[in-house]
């Protein structure tokens, strides 16, 4: 796989059905790094926040989507860096909240709206 820095790449959970993954590619020493917010590994100070190897990445997990992004490699590092502490929390702090908020400068989840509102359609049926 060939990604340019900055990619935001969208890939399946491991262990999970109905759920993706996001992460943005950036280069560290010439090598491809998954900046992500994974609920899985810890970083050095306890948060959730890593920046892993393409295969370390990828291992368990098949590429859903590549969308190309402007995203300036060293604020995605200082981004990182300043919260690296924050652990992953599905209704405050996911993969996609980490993202967009590097990204756009706001946290929001497409994923976290779908299952709220098939949870909201599920308890109003039943």
């Amino acid at each position: 796989m060939r990604f340019n820095e900055g990619d935001i790449v969208y890939t399946t959970c491991t262990g999970m059905p109905i759920c993706y993954h996001v992460g943005i590619i950036i280069y560290d020493n010439g090598q491809p790094m998954v900046y992500n917010n994974t609920p899985k590994l810890k970083n050095i100070v306890g948060g959730n926040i890593l920046a892993q190897p393409l295969d370390d990445f990828f291992k368990d997990r098949k590429l859903i989507n590549t969308i190309p992004s402007n995203v300036c490699p060293d604020d995605v590092r200082q981004y990182s860096d300043d919260m690296a502490h924050h652990t992953w929390d599905a209704l405050q702090y996911n993969c996609e909240d980490y993202v967009n908020e590097i990204v756009n400068g706001r946290r929001y989840s497409e994923l976290r709206q779908t299952w709220m509102l098939g949870g909201l359609l599920a308890w109003l049926i039943f």
